[in-house]
């Protein structure tokens, strides 16, 4: 009985997921990319990470990234979120489960590495059912994507927010990935260091850059 009980548990853990699924007005190139882009972020592999990165994820790679976005994510549609800049949202109808991806995601000017990072930013809006807040005033950072970040409408105060697993995930691949290229490397590299200044607390964003 117990037995079979341990069993029945740990054949449990190893379920897959069901795959996702994508609503039928998403562009046959649009899934075809979003589907390599999952792939990849599965597929990413390490051996170490950051003390943040254990908080947010448990392990250092891809197996613990589809479990955080799997465990609220099940469909990706396709809207306008509102913004022509955006790549993507978490908001709407079907707000508790769906990412729905912009025609900006398909930009080729977008890595993959930061294509994948997107579906953790977004899978937090799913938890948190906030959005960002404004840069302070007097905040001094300026980014080389965006420019002076003072009051720019898309911040968080510390880690807490959705920037923090998103940059905390890149700076792993940057650092710790053991199958990644170099190009890939310094790609997360990159875009771990422009979107940390959007968490306008300076001790938060040492607690998400720290090795």
């Amino acid at each position: 009985m117990i037995l079979a009980l341990f069993l029945a548990l740990t054949l449990s853990s190893f379920a897959a997921y069901e795959p996702l699924e994508y609503f039928r007005d998403v562009p046959p190139e649009m899934e075809r990319l979003h589907r390599s882009d999952i792939e990849f972020l599965y597929g990413l592999r390490a051996s170490k990470q950051s003390e943040i990165h254990r908080k947010f994820f448990g392990g250092p790679d891809g197996r613990a990234y589809e479990d955080f976005l799997r465990a609220r994510v099940r469909f990706i549609g396709i809207s306008d979120c509102g913004n022509p800049n955006s790549a993507a949202c978490a908001e709407g109808i079907f707000a508790d489960s769906t990412i729905w991806l912009t025609k900006s995601y398909m930009k080729p000017s977008l890595p993959q590495v930061l294509r994948a990072q997107i579906m953790l930013h977004e899978r937090m809006h799913l938890d948190l059912r906030i959005e960002h807040e404004d840069c302070p005033a007097d905040y001094p950072l300026a980014s080389k994507i965006f420019g002076p970040l003072a009051k720019f409408p898309s911040c968080d105060k510390d880690e807490n927010g959705s920037f923090g697993p998103g940059v905390a995930m890149l700076y792993q691949v940057a650092r710790n990935c053991t199958n990644c290229s170099e190009k890939v490397k310094a790609d997360a590299l990159y875009y771990a260091d422009e979107y940390l200044k959007h968490i306008y607390q300076e001790e938060a964003r040492a607690r998400v850059s720290a090795f």
